[in-house]
Parts: C-alpha cells; structure tokens; sequence
C-alpha cells in the first residue's frame, strides 16, 4: 500500500472507522472495523495493495463492486461495501471471528468422514454460487475458510451449535457443528486489477493449486473445484496429499495422483478422486460435488474420526498426467512462476503465458523474481526426487534430514525447484526464468547455496559408479549422511547403511511414511494394525519409539530428535540417541523445522517465531510476528538456518537489513543491501564472519550471482536470453540442446580448488529436459573439468561402499531416469 499502515484505528472514507489490525499478508491488510451508522456490528476491512502508477485502476476496480457484491451464500463470507480513498482500495466483509479451517484442523485433527461430507458440501455450496456469479476464486484453502461457530448450517438444530471461541480445541466429529464460510472470493481478482495493467497474473497456494493454474490459458472454475478436493483430503486425514518445495508440489499436482489414506471410505474416496481429475473438463462442477457429498452425510454417519497422518501415503504415477503448454506463441515471453516461494505460502503470483497480454522482458522481470522452493520442508515429510540436501553435521558433509525423490510420469513443461533438508547437498532453486530462443523453450533456474563443503570435489576429475539402488520411490537421507533409506513399490523401504562394505539393504519392510529420528534410527510410520510406529536401527534391529506417545516429528539433528509434545502443539522436547529426554522447552509450540543444528519453530501463546539449538533446547532468538508463518515459504518469520551448523540469519526485506548471528545466539553483525537470496551461493559451511562479508561483498546486479568457494568468491552473469553462465568474461561450455528441449541450470558452487564452478545441467522433473548432466566447468577456458549424465540428488561423507583408494572420497547421490523408471546411482569423483 502506499499510505502508512500503522495498527492505530483510523477512518476510512465517511462511513468506517479501522479499529485494529487483526492480519497482513501479500495482498494486504485486513483490519477489525465498524460503520458508524451501526458501531455495534464488527466488520473486516481488507486494505489492498496498489499500483499508484496506474490511472485506470478506479475505473477498473469499481467495475468488480458490482459483481462481487451479488454473491449471495451462507457459505460465504459476503462482500459488505468497497471503498476508494486516494490510493486506498478496500473491501468491507461480514466479521467471522471463528478463526479459520487451517487452525480448526491443527487444533483438532482430521474430521470424522460424515463432518468432512457435510464440511465439504457446505463449501462447494458456497463455491457454486461463487462460480454462478461468474467469478474463479483461484486460492481455494483452509485459511481462506472462516469458522462461524454463530451460526447454524441447514438441518441441524440450534441447540446442536456449540460456542467455541477462537484458538481453542475442539474435537471434530459428527457432534460437532459450526458453517464454514468460503472467504477471500474475488481477492485474487482485485489484486490483479489493481496491481498492474502489464502483466497477468494468478494467486494461489502451491499445496492446494490445480495443475492447469500454471498454464497459458486463464483457470477455470474447475480449478476451484480441484483445490477443494485437497483441502477435504487435508481435512479427512490432516494432511495434503504431496509436499515439497512449490516446484516440486506443482509437478506432483500434474503429473502424480494422490495415495488413498488408511480408513478413508470408498464413497468419499470416490468423490475425492472425481475432484483431484488432472483433466480440469473431467471434474464436477462445485453444484455436483454438493449434491454427492449431501447424500454422503447419513452414508457415513457413525464412521470413527481417523487417525492422523504426519506425512501423505505414497502418491502414484498418474496415468493421464497433466501437460502444460511447452512453447508459447513466437515472440512472447514469460516468467514461470516469478512470485512462486513455497508449496504454502499465500499470494503466489504465477504469470500468465500465451494470451496474458505480457509487455514487460524477461530481463525485467529477474529483479522481481522470488524464491522458488530454498528451504526445507519442516516436519521431516519426505520430498519428490529432485536435488537433495546438505549436511547438519560440523564434518566437511552430511545429509539431508529428509529428502525423498519420487517418479513422476513425463510433462511437457517442469514447475519450479526442490526444496532442500539438511544433510548432503540439497540443490533447491531460488531463481526461475523462462526464456523463449529460437523453436525451444529455455529455463535458468538458480540454486540456493548448500552447507555442505563441494570444495572437497576435485577439477580435473573421473568419476566411478559404486553402486545402483534400481527402482526408487523416494530418498530419505538421514542427518550427517551416514545412511538411505529408499521407498519401492510403495510402502516397501530398505534402509542402507552407507558405513557398511555390503550393498545389502540393512532391513527391508512396510511403512505407510517414513523419516529419520537421528543419524542411526529411521521412524517407521505404520497404522495400529500393523502394529504401530516403530525405529529402525542401522543393523536392522526394531524398538519402540520413546517420548511422548502423542507426539509431532518436527525433524532431527545426528543426535536429537526433536517433537512436540501433543499431535498439533505442546511443548517442545529433545529425545537423544537413548531415547532419553535431553531438554524441554515449555509452550505452545504448533510447528517449525529442523536444520543444521537449529530448531525455527513458533510459540503462539505468545505469538514469537523461537531459535533453539537442536542439542541443547537453548533459545538462540525471538521475534515477535502478527501470526504463524507458513512453514514452507522461503525463510520462514524471515529467519534464515541454510548456511551450516556455525551460524543463522534474519533478512528484513522493508529495510534490507540482514542480521547475522552466531551459533551461541549472538548478533555477529548486521549488512543493509539491496541484495536478495537469490544472488549469493556458499559452496560449503560458512562462520557468521564469512557471511557477513559475502553478503556485504555480492553484487546486486539482477543478472549476478556471486558464489563463495573455499577461499574466494566468483560473481557469475547468468543471461536469461541466452541461456549462458559466463564468469570473468568467460563463457561456460554448456551440453548442446536438442531442438524444443527444456535447459535447467544450476550453479551449486567452486570446486577443485575454486578452479572450477559444479553446474547441473537438466532436472529430474522436466519433463522437457533430456540433456541431464552434472559438470564442473574449468574457470579459466569454459571447460569441462569432468561431467556425469545424469541429476545430483546429494553428496555425503565418504563410504566403505566406494573400496580401495576410493573409499575417502565424498560419494554423490544421483538420478538416472529411464522413461518412468529412476535409479539411485552412486559414485565417487576422483582427481585426475
């Protein structure tokens, strides 16, 4: 906005006062309000966000007031009056202080099946009126459901509503009642009319995004249709059906069909299914699914509330999968997606293709890109295959807390990056920018910096397979990158202990998830009827699992597994490798993440994102935030635990002010630059110093990256035009493309000395992309130092497995893709 928005009340034209700010996000404020002709009725204000260049925006936005003023629905939060003042766009909406269906589900846990039919009937009421109104919602969420415990949903009784008020915990079962109402309809409208006359763009939130949202042609009501069908799947089992980071949600939302939750009915199943169709003209329309869940409500009535799920059973390659448009009219050009930051975050904005009227260049667009998929996913959920992580370990390398790669059936076009756990490298993009040259469609795509040391590879070099895992699932590596776990045929894992000369799997067995609890144990999930939950040591032995029996894996360091006392929130407890508590930090924590030694998790009694050392408990830093942020956005509450074991930061993007602190939770120093995350690159672990003076050393050209080797730094220019990395002037000799073929690059860091720079040419999920090699280019000449076909996943400690001469030499972990088969492929680098 371009007026001051401090949270003192205010007024707002002649008929509102703003009392307090009660919420902010991507699109704006939202504020607590009152008309002063009736200053007993609580309204909501949303303040937008405005283009102040544009003087056609009036003109626009009041010709929207019309239209989404007739939606009328008790399942909608209605559209009360808009406002213009000066620069100031606002929506005035009915007050719904219930908290919403995000809070309702962590709170409370999956609802009984008969609740998710009514649940979800009511929604898709409300969305088809909506839809009759002409209107495509586009961010269909939990967050953006409102929970009216007021008011009274057809067919129950008003003796049946129970008053609860906001933040507290209710168990959702058939006896429980409230309406849910569908919020923020026509927001992703207004946003776009207000914001820019040059470019089209869509809003939305990667978890619950349909798969055609990204494509050319503008989404259709089908598309709301879809992202209902995930949030009842969340609301039936407590999760969403794939994770990962947004690139990789996308992909899986294109290409992969989701697993079927232990006890979910087949009715409702049947439903689900028919809303999840990759092909949007296949779904029912919203007037449809209401009248199939309305009839599911007795069908299903006395079913038990299930269990809930931590992580999303195994997805399946889909066998009609959904196929972006791979090459745009001659001579446009595009951004995909230029506002993608995380599979959760809100407010993503993913311009428009063929048709979307886009007048602004790529080159003009790269300042504004922003992070696609840098972080890890919290909570320990396996990944889909792509780039692993880097190592929580203060040794040289590591592995991923969690990383998984899972098949996916070939697209015509690749949604942004992976994310990264900590552990091994994980390659996660940071910068995604399409560039049309010639008859191919050519991506960059700019990795975020690992902690893992890549200086430790040689240039010159020659690689050796050691060994192939066929067939695989999913990766999951486990702290310090000791040991694998790979996921076939489903629910079968094997666990592999990369300390041990046998290639062997060190036990194989049957899990509906799984992820790692320390460096040594690896969490089976299972249901009670198999038996429940169980460890896995590396020699194949199984024990029960300690702590808190109702408890939430927030993620593990080598030595601590660290939970939340209770299934959605509790306390905060360190379990070491004895099983025995080691620390406990009380609160009421409801989520966060582990890496690099760090805990980043939220108190919301207090409402402060905490840093706490994974070890020890100790509370590293506070920072007071409005709400809870989304966990899977890049640096969440803005803190920053991807740079190694010896130092976090916070980057406060209004001021540019990075804040770098120590591992003992000390301020080191502070930088104010202009710089993004998207332009810097460490090649291995950094102190708090080294991060300073990289940060206050990196150019912030849009077309620079500067990547931090052992003992100096290289500023790359990166042309999207051309599809070309140059350093000192030095073009890189890059793999030819096949004509029409899909380019992926990421630079990963300096090896060999910080004589070479490690590239990823290719992408286990572009679908386009058939040139997949990791290479080390010479800086000297361009060279090729040396190169291997096929697609980095991560790179750990060195292992016996590698034998004679080979065995000190860190192994690379990589993908290598045969139509829809991927074998795990390890392998040494050794120097030339």
């Amino acid at each position: 906005m371009n007026e001051p928005s401090g949270s003192e009340a205010r007024r707002l034209g002649s008929s509102y006062v703003l009392d307090a700010r009660i919420g902010s996000g991507a699109q704006g404020e939202v504020w607590r309000a009152h008309n002063v002709n009736a200053p007993d009725e609580t309204l909501a204000v949303k303040l937008l966000t405005t283009d102040p260049d544009d003087d056609y925006i009036l003109e626009r936005f009041l010709k929207e007031r019309a239209t989404l003023m007739r939606v009328s629905s008790p399942y909608v939060v209605g559209v009360r009056d808009m406002v213009v003042e000066g620069r100031t766009f606002a929506i005035v909406m009915t007050y719904v202080d219930g908290g919403d269906l995000r809070g309702l589900v962590s709170s409370s846990g999956p609802f009984a099946p008969a609740e998710t039919a009514r649940v979800g009937a009511l929604l898709a009421r409300g969305l088809a009126a909506v839809h009759a109104a002409g209107i495509v919602h586009r961010d269909v969420k939990p967050a953006n459901v409102l929970i009216d415990w007021d008011a009274c949903a057809p067919g129950r009784g008003a003796d049946a509503v129970t008053a609860v008020p906001a933040g507290d915990t209710v168990a959702v079962g058939v006896d429980t009642h409230f309406t849910p109402r569908l919020a923020d309809f026509g927001v992703a409208r207004l946003t776009e009319t207000i914001s820019s006359t040059h470019t089209t763009a869509s809003v939305g939130t990667p978890l619950y995004m349909a798969p055609e949202v990204l494509d050319s042609r503008p989404p259709t009501s089908a598309a709301d249709v879809y992202s209902l069908g995930i949030v009842l799947y969340e609301v039936a089992c407590g999760v969403t059906p794939f994770t990962g980071s947004a690139g990789q949600v996308l992909s899986q939302h294109a290409r992969r069909d989701p697993g079927r939750p232990d006890g979910m009915p087949d009715p409702l199943w049947s439903v689900l299914t028919s809303m999840l169709i990759k092909d949007p003209a296949a779904r029912p329309t919203a007037l449809e699914v209401a009248q199939s869940l309305e009839t599911l409500t007795t069908v299903l009535a006395g079913l038990p509330v299930p269990a809930a799920l931590s992580t999303p059973p195994a997805s399946h390659p889909s066998l009609r999968p959904y196929e972006w448009d791979a090459v745009l009219a001659d001579g446009e050009q595009a951004t995909l997606p230029s506002g993608v930051g995380s599979a959760g975050s809100a407010g993503v904005a993913v311009t428009g293709g063929a048709g979307a009227g886009l007048s602004a260049t790529v080159d003009e667009q790269v300042t504004a890109t922003q992070y696609a998929g840098a972080l890890p996913v919290p909570g320990g959920a396996p990944q889909p295959w792509g780039p692993a992580p880097v190592p929580s370990s203060p040794s040289p390398y590591g592995a991923p807390s969690a990383q998984s790669l899972t098949p996916s059936a070939p697209s015509a076009v690749r949604a942004p990056g992976t994310r990264r756990r900590r552990g091994g490298l994980v390659v996660a993009v940071l910068v995604l920018v399409i560039a049309l040259a010639g008859a191919g469609t050519w991506w960059w795509t700019h990795r975020q910096p690992e902690a893992v040391d890549l200086t430790a590879l040689p240039a010159p070099g020659r690689a050796t397979q050691i060994q192939t895992v066929a067939d695989v699932g999913r990766l999951l590596v486990a702290p310090g990158g000791g040991a694998l776990v790979t996921s076939h045929d489903g629910n079968m894992w094997r666990l592999h202990d990369l300390s041990s000369s046998n290639e062997a799997p060190a036990w194989e067995g049957k899990c509906s998830s799984a992820t790692f609890w320390n460096a040594n144990d690896l969490l089976c999930h299972r249901s009670g009827s198999d038996g429940g939950d169980i460890l896995v040591s590396l020699d194949g032995t199984e024990k029960a699992v300690p702590g808190p029996q109702k408890r939430q894996l927030l993620g593990a360091s080598e030595q601590t597994a660290v939970v939340i006392d209770g299934y959605y929130s509790g306390a905060l407890v360190g379990l070491g490798t004895t099983g025995a508590e080691t620390w406990r930090a009380y609160g009421n924590y409801t989520g966060g993440y582990v890496d690099n030694g760090f805990v980043v998790t939220w108190e919301s009694d207090e409402d402060k994102l905490v840093v706490l050392s994974a070890d020890t408990g100790t509370v590293l830093l506070t920072r007071a935030l409005d709400s809870e942020p989304e966990w899977d956005e890049p640096l969440p509450g803005g803190v920053g635990i991807d740079v190694g074991p010896q130092t976090f930061y916070v980057h406060d993007e209004t001021s540019g002010t990075w804040s770098v602190y120590g591992a003992d939770g000390a301020l080191a120093g502070e930088v104010r630059t202009s710089l993004r995350r998207t332009g810097w690159v460490a090649s291995g672990d950094l102190s708090a110093q080294e991060l300073i003076e990289l940060l206050g050393t990196a150019s912030t050209d849009k077309e620079a990256v500067t990547v931090r080797g052992a003992r100096r730094s290289v500023t790359l220019t990166v042309s999207t035009r051309s599809c070309s990395i140059s350093a000192d002037g030095v073009a890189l000799a890059l793999p030819e493309r096949e004509s029409g073929e899909t380019c992926v690059l990421r630079p990963l860091g300096l090896v060999g000395d910080d004589t070479a720079l490690l590239v990823q040419v290719g992408d286990a999920d572009a679908g386009g992309s058939r040139t997949r090699q990791l290479l080390a280019a010479d800086l000297s000449d361009g060279s090729t130092a040396w190169s291997i076909d096929a697609v980095l996943a991560a790179v750990l400690p060195p292992s016996a497995r590698a034998g004679g001469g080979l065995s000190d030499l860190p192994v690379l972990v990589m993908q290598r893709l045969e139509g829809l088969r991927r074998d795990l492929v390890l392998a040494v680098v050794a120097e030339d």
